[in-house]
């Protein structure tokens, strides 16, 4: 649909649609009934007091800790590679606009597709084995980027690589969530999806940056590479943490964190 917009009506009037959908978006997400928040007498903690012991939580937890780290890791490496990767599939692999459109859609496709697998997913693997395995399937479908060159072959083998990688990230994004629900007593659900979003979307700015001052130094293609490596690593450090004898979903806890 965006690649559509965008031959139809323009770049700008494709951004202008996209936020609209934002506000969308925000209205339905202020339509999701929520509890009531305590009366601020009741209270008895503050904000940044609760924040911090979310990331307690997490980092003494042997199967939350290597989970928030594998968070990071991937949000450093994708962030050191989408810094630069509309830019080279634009300028180097020689893919037009409505190309690099096809290959966002059908990613969005293998997005939404990876996210309807996850629970099958984990029930035929065990949790942790289908985790370990969608982290890995990730760097590796990012390979064809490094060898692409221009083309309509290279153009389809970069689609499906992208479809299969984002519905590696949507499976593992949706069975840590899972997991997490399962360990943390719910008060602390809360906390310890936030300490995972700040880890991931706080590394991605610092990560950008760095790519930056890879990329004067060494070339975009070796920044890209350094991506791929970080998020192997990652998969590797996962691989050899608890996280891989985790057969079954743990057993919902319950009570006060304290």
């Amino acid at each position: 649909m965006g690649t559509a917009v965008l031959a139809a009506a323009g770049a700008a009037r494709a951004v202008a649609l996209d936020s609209v959908s934002y506000l969308v978006s925000a209205w339905c997400n202020s339509r999701i009934p929520t509890h009531p928040a305590p009366p601020l007498r009741e209270r008895r903690t503050k904000l940044t007091t609760e924040m911090w012991e979310g990331v307690r939580y997490v980092a003494r937890d042997p199967v939350l800790r290597p989970l928030a780290l594998c968070l990071g890791g991937t949000g450093v490496g994708a962030g050191v590679i989408s810094t630069f990767s509309a830019w080279y599939l634009l300028t180097v692999v020689k893919v037009s606009p409505t190309g690099l459109g096809v290959i966002m859609g059908l990613s969005g496709a293998g997005y939404l597709a990876g996210a309807l697998a996850s629970p099958r997913l984990a029930s035929s693997l065990g949790p942790g084995p289908a985790l370990i395995t969608s982290i890995a399937v990730y760097p590796v479908m990012g390979v064809p980027l490094l060898m692409a060159g221009p083309g309509p072959l290279w153009l389809a083998v970069l689609a499906a690589a992208g479809a299969l990688q984002l519905a590696a990230a949507a499976s593992a994004t949706a069975n840590v969530r899972a997991v997490r629900q399962q360990i943390c007593p719910p008060p602390l659900q809360a906390r310890t999806q936030q300490t995972a979003t700040w880890l991931v979307a706080g590394s991605r700015p610092l990560a950008a940056l760095a790519a930056g001052a890879l990329a004067s130094v060494a070339g975009v293609w070796a920044t890209l590479l350094t991506g791929t490596v970080i998020l192997s690593v990652t998969a590797l450090a996962l691989w050899a943490s608890p996280v891989r004898h985790l057969a079954d979903m743990p057993t919902v806890l319950s009570g006060d964190p304290g």
